[in-house]
């Protein structure tokens, strides 16, 4: 099979101009297709055309009904306007004169003076209020007994068993590696017995061991050994484990017992030496007791002293009290006349605000009557028509089809140097399996997958009594072109691809 050329890239001068074209073309038939003439019961739109058919101008008409209405509004907005222009030479451009109106009130008296009664840095004495009173002496603390207190007992640390961490790894390792080897002795046979199994199978089917399909049917089966493989190692690993913590647990035992016996005795001396220091505390919550009886009765004569000084200085306070309402009497007739002054000025500001709104609107007046005449004239405005269809020719992507048609003659190029390839290796592979049932009546799910051997088509299919796909040849179609290597076995063809193999290409 000879090697062929690459296909030749387009020009790219004749693409872009063949492009040009295109657009061209488009822009063109658009425009013809839009200039469509319209008429109405208010008039009509029409186009002028060259001979090429394309529009040059455009021209609106109105009715004639339409052309009067439109001539006697144009008047009415001509005579307004003028109108308009008069009141604007009214319009007055000096400043505003402001000096006839209410003057503003900016503030009033400077308030009420306001009296007050002040406590604030007087003498305490000038005011008659008791300040302190006796304070009796009190009992600050009783005697102490940590004397007689036990503070510690016999330690019995030495007693005590500490497990540590042992060295349970020889024994762990010596379960794994026993549970392992048992478990490779049992597996191993079958796994060897497995391969050659495959190895024989792919042999019958002619599929090489170094073939791709050869390659991905024996990783499939040692990935399978390989799991199994690693549960048998992760069993081992599971079965040391137990063993450590079966020793770990029977040392574990050992200790705690020698350990809650050593617990008991100290718990014994604790005991002994809590009750010693329960007699103590006692003692010592009587002199507790005590002291505080005399304290109560200390406080109790420091309240009497307490509530006869806080009935002398509320009597005082009662006192502050009325001259403070007295003073808060004057002080609202004051704010009641500050209130009647402001109330005053507010209110001749008020007309003021009133006045100069007035002379505003009056200055404004002949403005706002040029303005509602330019508004209200009238405006005519072109009469409205159906819509028309927007047509937008779009051009013909020559750019795109030159490139698309190289692009797919590129990839016909490579594709049929890869199926040739790929045929001359499938074919000779299979030379090793001599004959092979491949008449078409015994396959089914046949697809065509490329050109083999002496231009002959490959095909994906399965044969009818199942199983996997397999690639291969139709027996009828090896007969058109090399009758000597397909025999009939019963009422079917097989090919003989040894013979197939060693023929000459065409």
């Amino acid at each position: 099979m000879g090697k062929k050329s690459q296909p030749q890239a387009p020009d790219p001068a004749q693409t872009i101009a063949a492009q040009s074209a295109a657009n061209k073309d488009a822009v063109r038939e658009s425009a013809k297709a839009n200039a469509v003439d319209q008429y109405s019961p208010w008039g009509s739109t029409t186009y002028q055309k060259n001979a090429e058919g394309m529009p040059t101008s455009q021209t609106i008409s109105l009715s004639d009904q339409g052309q009067r209405i439109y001539n006697g509004q144009q008047n009415i907005a001509e005579g307004l306007t003028q109108k308009a222009g008069e009141l604007a030479g009214r319009i007055p451009t000096g400043p505003m004169d402001v000096s006839n109106l209410p003057a503003r009130v900016t503030a009033v008296g400077s308030g009420p003076q306001m009296g007050g009664v002040s406590a604030a840095g007087a003498d305490p004495s000038s005011l008659g209020l008791t300040t302190g009173v006796n304070v009796p002496s009190l009992q600050m603390a009783v005697a102490s007994r940590s004397g007689e207190l036990q503070r510690d007992i016999n330690s019995r640390t030495g007693e005590v068993s500490n497990l540590g961490m042992q060295d349970y790894g020889a024994a762990t390792k010596a379960t794994q590696d026993a549970t392992f080897g048992k478990a490779q002795s049992l597996l191993k046979p079958g796994q060897d017995l497995e391969r050659s199994r495959l190895e024989q199978s792919l042999s019958d089917r002619g599929i090489p061991l170094d073939s791709a399909a050869g390659r991905a049917e024996l990783t499939r089966m040692a990935q399978s050994q390989s799991e199994a493989n690693n549960r048998s190692a992760y069993d081992a690993v599971a079965a040391g484990s137990a063993e450590q913590s079966r020793l770990f647990g029977l040392d574990a035992t050992r200790t705690q017992i020698n350990n809650s016996a050593a617990g008991q005795r100290f718990g014994q001396d604790l005991n002994a030496g809590q009750f010693r220091n329960d007699a103590t505390d006692r003692a010592f919550g009587q002199d507790l007791s005590s002291g505080t009886f005399a304290n109560n009765a200390a406080g109790q004569l420091f309240g009497m002293n307490m509530q006869n000084a806080a009935l002398n200085n509320s009597a005082r306070g009662q006192a502050f009290d009325q001259a403070i309402g007295s003073q808060g009497f004057n002080n609202n007739t004051a704010q009641q006349g500050f209130q009647n002054q402001l109330t005053g000025a507010n209110f001749q500001n008020d007309q003021r605000s009133a006045a100069l709104q007035e002379a505003l609107a009056l200055r404004n007046q002949d403005f706002n009557e040029a303005s509602a005449l330019l508004q209200g004239a009238p405006v005519m405005g072109t009469p409205s028509f159906m819509n028309t269809p927007t047509y937008s020719m779009q051009p013909v992507d020559a750019a795109g089809i030159y490139q698309q048609d190289y692009a797919n003659r590129v990839q016909q190029s490579q594709a049929r140097q890869a199926n040739g390839n790929a045929a001359m290796s499938g074919l000779f592979g299979l030379g090793k399996a001599a004959m092979m049932f491949s008449d078409r009546r015994l396959k089914t799910d046949v697809q065509r997958v490329g050109t083999g051997w002496r231009g002959l088509p490959l095909y994906l299919f399965r044969y009818l009594a199942g199983g996997t796909h397999h690639v291969g040849v139709m027996a009828q179609d090896v007969f058109a072109v090399a009758p000597e290597a397909v025999h009939a076995i019963g009422r079917y063809l097989a090919v003989d691809y040894r013979a197939l193999s060693q023929m000459e290409p065409a």
